[in-house]
């Protein structure tokens, strides 16, 4: 009973004999370099893999003000409505036309 059902996990999971470790009782995977992979145990779950990723977003971009003109811009950037960026002009002001 025991040669059948051992038969028949084998089939069931698609792990053949011969991609067993020496010790027969894991699968392995190889990798293409010839080595082993870590394989997991169980299935994680939705709310584990969740909680893993709950750091990796993307935060707010900081503003600080313009000390010429005292409008919001990205810090170490030219301001985009003076055109100033420490303490010197960049980019020139356009005259309005009439």
């Amino acid at each position: 009973m025991t040669l059948t059902r051992a038969v028949s996990l084998t089939t069931m999971t698609g792990v053949l004999a011969s991609d067993r470790d020496p010790t027969g009782s894991l699968p392995v995977l190889s990798d293409q370099t010839g080595g082993t992979m870590a394989v997991p145990k169980r299935r994680s779950s939705k709310t584990r893999g969740r909680k893993r990723r709950t750091h990796k977003k993307a935060s707010r971009p900081s503003f600080s003000a313009c000390p010429s003109c005292g409008e919001p811009k990205l810090p170490h950037r030219v301001c985009p409505h003076c055109g100033k960026y420490n303490g010197r002009e960049i980019i020139p002001e356009e005259k309005e036309k009439e």
